[in-house]
């Protein structure tokens, strides 16, 4: 994550300062980095439509780097942004860990159970 802020605060220091080089480089960076399979931290249907929705947007901040469309890239940003928090806030719902006891559950153990593999499985 703190690479996605990295990237996230380049491309913002490119629209203040209108770097459409920088802006460009990083929303690439960015879209390069959803691509990644560390990237995917659920296995559900709409953990995976997010992710394309958050692609989408920042090849849209990418094109207005390359066009040097500040205003385009100012929206685009921000639609990234919001991507961004619309899937983290979407991860930390379902990813809740809790503890199964052993006698309710004996085939987990007493280990973490991850709500996201569960729901996973449901699908």
């Amino acid at each position: 994550m703190r690479v996605k802020l990295m990237h996230s605060q380049k491309v913002l220091e490119g629209l203040t300062t209108e770097n459409f080089d920088l802006i460009a480089k990083h929303a690439q960076d960015l879209t390069l980095l959803s691509q990644d399979a560390s990237w995917r931290v659920l296995m559900t249907g709409e953990y995976a439509e997010r992710s394309i929705d958050f692609r989408r947007a920042t090849l849209e901040l990418t094109k207005a780097g390359k066009e040097k469309n500040l205003d385009g890239a100012t929206l685009a940003y921000v639609n990234v942004t919001l991507k961004c928090v619309e899937c983290h806030k979407y991860v930390r719902s379902v990813r809740q860990v809790r503890w199964a006891p052993l006698e309710t559950n004996p085939g987990i153990g007493g280990v973490p159970v991850d709500s996201a593999v569960v729901a996973s499985s449901a699908d």
